[in-house]
This record gives structure tokens, C-alpha cells and sequence, in this order.
């Protein structure tokens, strides 16, 4: 499992999650800490529902990674109790392509409409 600090906030990138999602793990003052699955960033435009669906995947693998840690806490000596809470619903596929955004020319306001009447 790698390890990059900075702050308060830890990515891991554990094996398997290949090179695009990792683990942001955010410790609070209280000790407390929060585990998000990440992904590299993306244009919404260009997402596509297999994108969507390796997502939810990471996420759903998120658990098993994080049991592997606390293994090796406990072989430490470390105790470290993970919660999860509800993970997310698996994404509706869209039908059909999401176009990209039609930036042809400006668009008009309602405003703009009775203005030009």
C-alpha cells in the first residue's frame, strides 16, 4: 500500500484499484478519521456510464482495502475500528451518449427576449 501525506489528509493507493481511484483518508482533530474513494479528475461531458460504473466499484472495494490495513495495524499492536457507513446506489446507466456542450454562440435570456421584441 503507498502512502502520500500532505496535511491532514492521506491518499493510499492500495494494489487493485488501479492508476486512476484512490483512498483519501481525512483525520479529524478528534481523532476521527474519514475515508473517501477517490478518482482522477474527468469532463463531465466526456463521462461515460462505464466510468460511472468503475466508481462505484472502487467504492465498494473501499472496505476489503481498508480491512487489509487494519491488519497490519493490529499485527502493530494498533487497534483501528472502521464504521462504514451506506455505501452509494449503483448509478442509472443513461440512454444513449451524453453529448458534450454546445458552446456555438451565446444563448439568450428570457430577459433578453422581450428586450429584443
Amino acid at each position: 500500500m503507498h502512502h502520500v501525506r500532505g496535511g491532514a489528509d492521506h491518499r493510499l493507493d492500495p494494489a487493485g484499484l488501479g492508476e486512476e481511484h484512490w483512498l483519501r483518508v481525512s483525520v479529524e482533530a478528534g481523532g476521527t478519521a474519514r475515508v473517501a474513494t477517490m478518482h482522477r479528475e474527468r469532463d463531465p461531458a466526456e463521462e461515460t456510464d462505464d466510468d460511472l460504473d468503475l466508481d462505484w466499484q472502487r467504492c465498494h472495494e473501499a472496505p476489503e482495502h481498508l480491512g487489509k490495513l487494519c491488519e497490519l495495524a493490529e499485527r502493530a499492536g494498533l487497534s483501528v475500528p472502521f464504521d462504514f457507513g451506506e455505501l452509494p446506489a449503483r448509478p442509472v446507466r443513461r440512454m444513449g451518449h451524453r453529448p458534450a456542450r454546445d458552446h456555438t454562440g451565446p444563448k439568450t435570456r428570457h430577459r433578453d427576449q422581450e428586450r429584443q421584441s
